[in-house]
């Protein structure tokens, strides 16, 4: 769990650096999840229970609904993004332009890299997300980062190989695969709780 703390410590000051140290680590995707971001995903979801701290209105009962609804849309995107990612990142590894056949390389996508590409960036989100409950206030700051996620996934285009004239295929990927599903997922089953 350190090990993976750290990486996501220097992947937020220095993402460059931090998915350069995270290739020579070269750690499985299954350790990154059993000893790193499942663990992160339960304390993001405790963390739910902090509002009946500070929040008179807040009953136990929506404070478990919040802690469920966390844990469960977080555990989805994970599965969701692995999911997106092994169906369309082929077509973003392609270089070149249709009918340049000269430019044209197709690269093998690396499941291990791409899974640890997602779990890293979940992980960011994840801890935004656990100082937001912790907060008795909103902060405009905190609202604002998810979108210093895109910064760090657009850095881990060398990580995964991404050629120079598909990175905006590949971020718009990214997005769509780690973030959207993410939020779409806490408002629908907020909207279905009430």
């Amino acid at each position: 769990m350190l090990r993976f703390l750290k990486y996501m410590i220097q992947l937020v000051i220095l993402p460059s650096n931090g998915w350069s140290d995270i290739a020579k680590a070269n750690l499985p995707a299954k350790e990154l999840l059993s000893d790193g971001l499942y663990p992160l995903f339960g304390i993001t979801a405790l963390t739910s229970f902090m509002s009946l701290a500070y929040d008179s209105e807040m009953s136990l009962v929506t404070a478990i609904q919040s802690a469920v609804i966390t844990f469960i849309s977080f555990f989805a995107t994970y599965f969701v993004a692995n999911m997106l990612f092994s169906t369309f990142i082929g077509k973003v590894m392609q270089a070149g332009v249709a009918g340049d056949s000269e430019s044209r390389s197709v690269r093998v996508p690396d499941e291990r890299l791409y899974s640890t590409f997602i779990i890293y960036n979940l992980a960011v989100l994840s801890v935004i997300t656990l100082i937001q409950n912790l907060l008795p206030f909103e902060l405009a700051l905190l609202q604002i980062l998810p979108f210093c996620i895109v910064f760090v996934m657009w850095k881990g285009d060398a990580y995964l190989g991404i050629p120079e004239k598909k990175i905006g295929h590949f971020m718009f990927l990214s997005v769509f695969s780690i973030l959207t599903p993410t939020y779409l997922l806490q408002y629908l089953f907020k909207l279905m709780i009430g």
